[in-house]
């Protein structure tokens, strides 16, 4: 489990993912469906 802050979106993302350091580099570059609407 996973819980990102997003200073300029001013939100929590929270999230399950076996490789929290993939799915943040994935969230930075807009690679993420959810995290990129």
């Amino acid at each position: 489990m996973y819980v990102l802050w997003s200073a300029s979106a001013f939100r929590f993302y929270i999230g399950i993912s076996e490789n929290p350091q993939q799915r943040l580099s994935q969230h930075n570059v807009g690679q993420s469906f959810w995290t990129s609407r």
